[in-house]
């Protein structure tokens, strides 16, 4: 997303005839020449480039200026998203493509960010698998679904998954799952039903059928305790 588009360079080479801070965004300077706007950008852009009053400014330099001032940008609004909460490598680099940076910059960028440790896929990784075990009681499976689709590496994934390989920890997940669930599971007085709606919706929520069978025993006897809370 940079502003060639905006840029007349009709007016190069030409002489910086002035420099002026914008009002709305006063981290940005517009650059005049001959009298003219020709474009406006990060102001610690323009000082990067060694562009003042009087100086002599062409097109060469000013396409610099302009890449220059995209990658501030685009690492502005990293800054800002990183600000609110966590996020992993493609998300960022999503946002970047929705708001038309060229690839160059995005990716220069980021890894940047990866280099200093601001983004860190296996990081985020864990923290999503986290979250949404102990939250929203998903099983490995669903998590592994959930950080694919958000383009974590199969070694950042593993090594997140490996940390919920706890037994107690899953069967206790499931029992949670199955007293959230319990009125509508035992709608049905057929015991062999009972366990086929158990069973799936523990598949849905992403638990492995060998963990589910292994442990299903124990969760129909959860299901039909009437002491169980729902």
């Amino acid at each position: 997303m940079n502003d060639e588009q905006n840029v007349d360079f009709s007016l190069l080479p030409g002489k910086c005839s002035d420099l002026k801070p914008q009002k709305k965004r006063t981290n940005r300077t517009s650059i005049f020449v001959g009298g003219q706007f020709l474009c406006g950008a990060e102001t610690k852009a323009v000082e990067q480039c060694e562009i003042a009053k009087d100086s002599w400014v062409d097109e060469t330099l000013i396409r610099q200026l302009l890449a220059l001032d995209e990658r501030f940008r685009f690492q502005e609004q990293c800054y800002r998203l990183l600000a609110r909460r966590a996020y992993c490598r493609r998300e960022l680099h999503q946002r970047g493509q929705q708001k038309g940076f060229s690839e160059d910059a995005i990716v220069e960028i980021l890894d940047r960010f990866e280099d200093n440790g601001w983004i860190d896929d296996q990081a985020f990784a864990l923290n999503y698998a986290e979250v949404y075990f102990n939250r929203k009681k998903w099983g490995p499976e669903k998590i592994r679904a959930g950080l694919v689709q958000k383009g974590i590496s199969k070694e950042d994934i593993s090594y997140a998954l490996e940390q919920l390989d706890d037994t107690d920890a899953q069967l206790n997940s499931m029992m949670d799952v199955v007293g959230k669930h319990r009125n509508r599971l035992l709608r049905n007085n057929d015991t062999q039903k009972q366990k086929h709606k158990l069973v799936d919706l523990l598949r849905r929520k992403g638990y492995h059928p060998e963990v589910i069978f292994r442990n299903l025993d124990h969760l129909i006897q959860h299901l039909t305790d009437e002491t169980t809370d729902t």
